[in-house]
């Protein structure tokens, strides 16, 4: 009957321990260029779109970045390979929540 009795309190701290879990920013990267983006890297990540992934001109994607810890607020390379072997880089704050960018073909990208 002493083991009925704690439930509700294992059940209680459950629920708050989940309900404390962070979540991972959410990243959505729109290409606006003429070529394919094959790979992105941030913060000297691995290439965090999947294997067989290609963000095609004009389609856009949006990933879970679970690569925050120990970047919060601070600024970090993103650097995206585009199909044809070309780079592109630039530093931002990826891990103050959720953002966007709309990578351009004129060398530069917004935040959305």
């Amino acid at each position: 009957m002493r083991k009925l009795v704690f439930l509700p309190f294992i059940a209680l701290a459950l629920l708050l321990t989940a309900s404390f879990k962070e979540t991972a920013p959410k990243l959505t990267i729109i290409n606006k260029t003429d070529s394919a983006i094959d790979e992105v890297h941030i913060g000297g990540s691995e290439d965090i779109l999947d294997d067989d992934e290609v963000l095609e001109p004009n389609e856009s994607v949006t990933i879970e970045f679970s690569g925050c810890v120990g970047n919060e607020g601070e600024d970090v390379e993103v650097l995206l390979v585009f199909e044809d072997g070309e780079e592109y880089s630039f530093d931002d704050a990826v891990c103050d929540g959720d953002f966007s960018w709309e990578i351009k073909d004129d060398g530069n990208h917004s935040d959305k």
